[in-house]
């Protein structure tokens, strides 16, 4: 729009030359040459400074052929255009004094003006937008780059947690049931040669043997059941975060056994119940949510459900990337339908490695 401005205003001095009777070369040459330092300005150095250069020129063309003076208004846009109002008020006041009485000049030159601050408004208000959406972009992938880092150092940390875990309890059965059956076989073995010799003393290692046998297993027992998740821990955790929502009721179901589902699962479950009710409060104007969650022996199925206004494009926001990260960084699926209301449905691993029997 700026261009057509000043090519327009160009058109207008060549229209009017042509009808003028007294026109000759030379003028014609000279708005040739002020359409050619309009061109360069407007290509290649589209600034205040090179408008002062086109005013300058202008100026003199102007006093030979008083026509030209129009094309000041080409630097008046430009000066209300580049925020340099000083300047455009300052040639406005010169060119006022000397054309007072030329009103459509006059009124043309403060069109410019004004066309010249509307238009530099717009354009600077649409560049600090793009500026601003190039940032907002940016900072959402350095934050979705982060929050995928974030994931795959807590996957890191949860094999190591368990890697230690299973050291720790590797050195408690060998320092503790170790012992113990090393010792119930020594005793074992000394029963056996004593046995024909001293029956009653035989039978009393071996009472002592089967106390020590059962101890070994009751810690056997002990260590296994500390290796489960509790089934009250997950279900109460859940039930907190659901109970702690007061935006509108949730219904909450649950099937199976959660002793079979990990600790790194279940956090998961729990930060994207979390993440549901809270994009739920922001965006749904949902008056009622259903939550599930069913369990088997291999998989889980987390199944979420609000009648609230939906949405049909649905744009993968820091909320929805950090669900689906988080499913897929355990292994699992996930399907997003906002039709009817939102519908969330995650397919997750009971644990996202090969589960192996203890004993």
């Amino acid at each position: 729009m700026k261009h057509i401005y000043g090519a327009l205003v160009i058109a207008w001095i060549a229209v009017e030359l042509v009808f003028k009777s007294n026109s000759n070369i030379t003028a014609i040459a000279s708005l040739l040459g002020a359409l050619w330092l309009f061109i360069i300005k407007e290509k290649y150095i589209d600034n205040i400074y090179s408008s002062i250069i086109f005013l300058m020129v202008i100026l003199i063309l102007s006093q030979f052929y008083p026509d030209f003076i129009v094309l000041t208004g080409i630097v008046l846009f430009d000066s209300a255009y580049f925020k340099k109002r000083t300047l455009g008020i300052v040639v406005f006041i010169i060119i006022g004094v000397i054309y007072s009485t030329n009103y459509p000049l006059l009124f043309h030159l403060i069109y410019s003006l004004f066309l010249g601050y509307v238009l530099g408004e717009k354009d600077f208000n649409s560049k600090n937008n793009f500026e601003l959406l190039d940032k907002e972009r940016k900072l959402r992938y350095n934050l979705e780059q982060t929050q995928n880092q974030l994931i795959k150092s807590k996957v890191e940390i949860e094999e190591l947690t368990k890697i230690r875990e299973r050291n720790r309890i590797a050195h408690e059965l060998h320092d503790n049931m170790g012992h113990s059956i090393a010792g119930v076989i020594f005793q074992l073995e000394a029963a056996l040669r004593i046995i024909n010799k001293d029956k009653e003393k035989a039978e009393g290692i071996l009472k002592l043997c089967s106390k020590k046998l059962s101890e070994a297993l009751e810690l056997t027992r002990d260590t296994v059941y500390n290796m489960k998740v509790d089934k009250k821990l997950g279900v109460d955790s859940i039930k907190k975060i659901i109970s702690d929502f007061k935006f509108c009721p949730v219904v909450f179901e649950h099937t199976g056994d959660f002793s079979n589902v990990s600790f790194f699962i279940i956090q998961i479950m729990e930060s994207n119940i979390m993440e549901f009710l809270t994009n739920a409060s922001k965006y749904s104007q949902a008056t009622e949510i259903e939550i599930r969650i069913d369990i088997n022996a291999k998989n889980l199925r987390l199944f979420y459900k609000d009648n609230g206004i939906g949405c049909e494009n649905i744009k993968a926001n820091v909320g929805i990337t950090g669900i689906r990260d988080r499913v897929r960084a355990a292994g699992g699926t996930i399907s997003v339908d906002g039709k009817v209301g939102f519908l969330i449905v995650c397919n997750l691993p009971v644990n996202n490695e090969k589960r192996e029997e203890p004993f």
